[in-house]
């Protein structure tokens, strides 16, 4: 095989010639890199090993040899142990390898080291209950993680290979990964009829009150709440209550802590039951994508399905932006 060379530059502007060695194909260890994936995942070389049953001394061989082949830092280590830009990449290929070897010993009737094929798959905070249900329909068949993240926070596990399926009002696509459209859904803003009594919400159909009314966020959605506040042209409330998840926003607006931002799937049973009223004219909506690896495996494919199906009932093929209605809309 032909060695490489490389010319470069001295100090005094002269040219010189610097041999390189040959060049050779880098094969990838199986070992090695599922290591690397074991400690990401248990945040210690110690836990790795109780859990690959080697000695921690051979995941720490099998670390640097890893990071010699590579020649490069893998692995910060700390407590927990955190990855470098290139364990991500690692990680990554080795969850997305695992999978495909699964698959493919599954469909050849064959069991890999007794463990069936496991798929991770994040979504976003809103409509949680529905994608947990969705996801817990097609777990019978197919073990899988699910976990949540929040909007503000990007790191939704596509770009860590955390997730081989992530539910996102995000548009961007990281490398490597197909978008699928799930819908929109509209977003209004609500509030319980004491609330709306007490702070006069309701002035010819819309928002017309103080800056001190209380207001009730979901956490990561500060944009989401900014933007509607524009489209009605009112500033943010100088009382704010922030809340991890739709359902607690949803609970809270009930309890007349505050008016809230929510989507039009969670709150029509308390509309309809009188438990909350619309407060403004002006409604936005948001665009869901699906956003899933560019590896097709008859597992992934499975829980996408149910993820589908689970949209097509709550989503409209509506394109996202603002929506007004008229008064009758606004307190029905």
């Amino acid at each position: 095989m032909p060695s490489r060379s490389h010319v470069g530059d001295r100090h005094d502007g002269s040219s010189h010639v610097v041999a390189l060695e040959r060049s050779t194909p880098m094969i990838l260890s199986t070992d090695l890199v599922r290591t690397l994936a074991e400690i990401a995942e248990t945040g210690s070389l110690d836990a790795a090993a109780r859990r690959l049953e080697i000695t921690p001394s051979a995941v720490s061989q099998r670390l640097k040899s890893l990071e010699t082949l590579l020649g490069r830092v893998v692995l910060v280590r700390s407590k927990p142990v955190r990855l470098t830009t290139a364990g991500d990449s690692v990680v990554r290929f080795a969850r997305q390898a695992q999978q495909l070897e699964d698959e493919v010993l599954r469909n050849l009737g064959v069991v890999s080291r007794g463990i069936r094929p496991r798929i991770s798959v994040r979504v976003d905070t809103d409509l949680r209950s529905y994608w947990v249900a969705a996801v817990a329909s097609a777990a019978a068949d197919i073990p899988v993680d699910i976990s949540m993240f929040e909007e503000g926070v990007w790191d939704d596990g596509r770009e860590s290979g955390q997730a081989a399926i992530a539910v996102t009002v995000r548009p961007e696509e990281a490398p490597g990964w197909e978008t699928i459209s799930l819908g929109s859904v509209g977003f209004d803003a609500v509030a319980s009829p004491a609330f709306v009594e007490r702070w006069g919400l309701l002035r010819a159909g819309s928002l017309s009150f103080s800056n001190d009314a209380p207001t009730v966020i979901v956490r990561g959605r500060e944009r989401r709440h900014n933007t509607f506040l524009t489209a009605d042209t009112h500033t943010v409330s100088d009382s704010i209550t922030t809340v991890p998840s739709t359902e607690i926003a949803l609970a809270f607006a009930e309890a007349g802590h505050g008016w809230c931002l929510l989507p039009r799937t969670v709150t029509t049973t308390s509309l309809q039951r009188g438990r909350l009223l619309r407060v403004s004219t002006t409604s936005i909506r948001e665009d869901y994508q699906l956003q899933r690896w560019g590896i097709h495996t008859p597992a992934v494919e499975a829980v996408i399905s149910r993820l589908q199906q689970t949209a097509d009932t709550l989503f409209t093929s509506d394109i996202g932006g603002i929506e007004r209605g008229g008064l009758s809309d606004a307190t029905a």
